[in-house]
């Protein structure tokens, strides 16, 4: 094996590391405001820090594909056929180098620390992602949905850049966000590294060939009017403003997190279209629709309309009613947060009137109790909105006001920054997951970023909810509370993730994901969902099952575990379930969906009197055939391949014995409707057809996908 480091000179380093940590800390309680007081701050974060330590190094530096010159998300991501790396997981991951501590000898600059051969291969990877209409797209998403994700597009916008910029480089073609493009492309930029460099990583050079693939004129036509239309929405005043009306203020008020973020990583493009719109001039014949954007620029216009958006009852955005007095809901810090990226990034003040009660509801969301409700971002979150609105107390023009704001934040958080310090350590340590990582999720991986595919499901750490959990929460504290942050992570451990890096192996690949759900942890997990009924995990024939009860038509179980997958050609679903005489007479509509929420696999499950039957209408299938007995639990299995050509099958199975193997070929007849065969098969519906109450037991799912 090649060492860059030996054992002897990483154990030398880790005394030093150890006395020059014992004197940080030692520092931090006396910034703290020594005695006990202080003491008590330094030990709470001790308590956080035992979260950390070499099993991040060695789970983080596992991540990098040689082959491709940047980071996956995730060890399973990385594992599993049908996943590539992505450039939001390889600047997520520099800037957890940066912030860790690991660069301390080299000013935490990520860009000037990393060896580099790793520098030239990710700047490489960055420049060859980018389209002629200014984005960057990843080989492994669909330009035409990326098109379609206007958060998702962006953040990489903004990654990419910011890799290049690292470099002394820019894009080769001109950015949305307003970032000349220097006319030369990746091998340009490979060449000007160095002439005696070896020829660029192979996956990523072989992307860039096939990025600059001649195109037919019809082919180039239609995607400059793509591109042309996915931001059609900057073009105008008028055209900027429908879209705040219809799209982004109800979605604000509905669901702020989401839109939030939404403005959050655009408000760059709207900076640059500011400059090349300038200020709206109304005319008459626009009508009164608009004359309320007399003299202003399209960043007035997104302020003004956020401003009017504002919960009057919160302070913050959504319309949900807090259930308890001080709002503490995280729904509305979520977007709070998102949000003032736009106000401190297009510097504009937040309204003077809110400024007290969010500030209240912050420490609230801080130093009370209650669990977070599902997404490490929540405790994230919290500490962030307190940064940023510290931040933007610099474009209050009250003096007084500002006063009051930062004595608040002084006198109750610096108070009592041991409790919000633990409180904060007791929220977050069940997303730690078993391979060092964090995830996003108590009980499962993160599928998706930004509704594009990364990864499978499986119960493992990804990059972005590490960084969140680790350099990302650490900073945004010491920040709130006024201090100086001690690392997470010192000189020894950017050793060791040196020898890590110089030693890893090509990416092998699975060529199959697997998931396995059981409900013995005593959770309906976050990928299932219920409308119309209610769902529960209780004791069932010796185990755990959870029991799904539906109370209309069209009610049951939905499940997305998977979030949008990879075209496979193989998908198994099994599971065991049990329906209870109470369901006699009922009927249901298991059916597979794809990324759409469509159905390509459509089966009717019938409960008579004594027996379960199944029917599959839409692959020909129109008899009954018996499944299990009511009241007994059976295993029911469903095969579904999308063979060569326009063919796909679908074998039943019912406790390991066949019932029933459907084909279809002919994609056109009224009874093969159109679609088949699908792939990307990404989770199940359990509906019931009948109008009654009835109920059915769930339990050892398995989904599993190959190609």
């Amino acid at each position: 094996m090649k060492y860059v480091y030996s054992i002897g000179e990483i154990a030398e380093q880790r005394k030093k590391d150890s006395k020059e940590l014992a004197v940080l800390w030692d520092n931090l309680a006396a910034e703290a405001g020594g005695g006990e007081k202080g003491a008590a701050v330094a030990d709470a974060f001790r308590k956080l820090y035992s979260m950390y330590g070499s099993s991040l190094v060695n789970w983080s530096a596992t991540l990098y594909d040689k082959g491709h010159g940047c980071y996956y998300t995730s060890s399973v991501g990385r594992d599993t056929d049908g996943f590539l790396p992505d450039i939001e997981s390889t600047v997520q991951m520099l800037r957890f180098i940066e912030g860790s501590g690991m660069l301390r000898e080299c000013g935490n600059n990520w860009a000037t620390g990393i060896p580099r051969w790793m520098l030239h291969e990710i700047a490489y990877y960055a420049k060859s992602l980018q389209d002629e209409n200014g984005f960057f797209y990843h080989a492994h998403w669909a330009k035409e949905t990326a098109d379609e994700l206007i958060s998702r597009r962006a953040r990489d916008l903004g990654w990419a850049t910011q890799i290049l910029a690292a470099v002394g480089d820019a894009p080769q073609y001109d950015t949305p966000s307003g970032i000349p493009g220097n006319g030369k492309d990746a091998d340009e930029l490979w060449a000007s590294f160095n002439t005696e460099l070896p020829p660029p990583p192979a996956a990523a050079a072989l992307f860039h060939k096939k990025r600059g693939a001649v195109r037919s004129t019809a082919e180039k036509a239609a995607d400059q009017k793509r591109s042309g239309d996915s931001v059609a929405y900057l073009k105008s005043h008028t055209a900027f403003a429908d879209y705040l009306r219809e799209r982004l203020i109800p979605g604000m008020k509905k669901n702020p997190y989401f839109f939030g973020n939404e403005i959050g990583e655009t408000y760059r493009q709207v900076a640059a279209f500011t400059k090349k719109l300038g200020k709206y001039e109304w005319r008459a014949e626009d009508g009164d629709k608009y004359s309320e954007y007399d003299g202003m620029n399209i960043s007035d216009i997104l302020i003004h309309e956020l401003d009017k958006a504002i919960n009057p009852d919160t302070g913050m955005w959504g319309d949900l009613r807090p259930t308890k007095p001080t709002g503490k809901e995280f729904l509305y810090t979520n977007g709070f947060m998102k949000g003032m990226a736009a106000y401190n990034g297009l510097r504009y003040p937040y309204p003077k009137k809110y400024l007290s009660v969010v500030a209240n509801a912050l420490m609230d969301s801080l130093l009370g109790d209650e669990p977070s409700t599902g997404n490490i971002c929540e405790v994230y979150n919290s500490w962030t909105s307190v940064c940023r609105l510290r931040e933007n107390l610099q474009y209050v023009d009250d003096e007084s006001l500002k006063r009051e704001i930062v004595d608040s934040f002084n006198s109750i958080l610096i108070e009592k920054a041991p409790e919000a310090i633990l409180n904060t350590y007791e929220k977050i340590k069940g997303y730690k997951k078993a391979d060092g990582g964090f995830a996003h999720s108590y009980y499962r991986g993160t599928p998706d970023h930004q509704g594009m595919p990364i990864s499978t499901t499986e119960n493992a750490g990804d990059v972005d909810a590490t960084c969140i959990g680790s350099t990302g929460l650490t900073r945004v504290m010491f920040e709130a509370l006024g201090l100086t942050r001690v690392p997470i992570l010192m000189t020894s451990d950017w050793m060791n993730y040196l020898n890590i890096l110089e030693n890893l192996e090509p990416v092998s690949k699975i060529k199959s994901q697997k998931a396995i759900i059981d409900f013995e942890d005593g959770s309906t997990h976050t990928a299932f969902g219920v409308d119309g009924g209610s769902c529960s995990v209780i004791p069932f024939e010796g185990s755990r099952a959870m029991k799904v009860t539906s109370k209309a038509s069209g009610a049951g179980l939905k499940v997305t575990p998977t979030a949008r997958l990879y075209d496979g050609d193989y998908f198994l679903f099994e599971a065991a379930l049990h329906f209870p005489k109470e369901s006699e007479g009922a009927e249901y509509a298991l059916s597979l969906t794809n990324s759409k929420g469509e159905a390509p696999v459509y089966a009717k499950i019938a409960v008579t009197k004594e027996k379960i039957t199944v029917s599959c209408p839409e692959l020909g299938l129109k008899k009954e055939l018996a499944l299990g007995d009511v009241g007994k639990t059976f295993t029911l299995k469903l095969e579904y391949r999308a063979t060569v050509g326009e063919s796909s099958e679908l074998s039943i199975f019912s406790d390991g014995k066949p019932v029933a193997t459907l084909k279809n070929t002919d994609t056109e007849s009224s009874e093969h409707p159109a679609g088949y065969p699908a792939r990307a098969i990404t989770g199940f519906k359990l509906i019931t057809l009948t109008d009654t109450e009835c109920a059915f037991f769930i339990d050892d799912i398995i989904f599993f996908f190959a190609k």
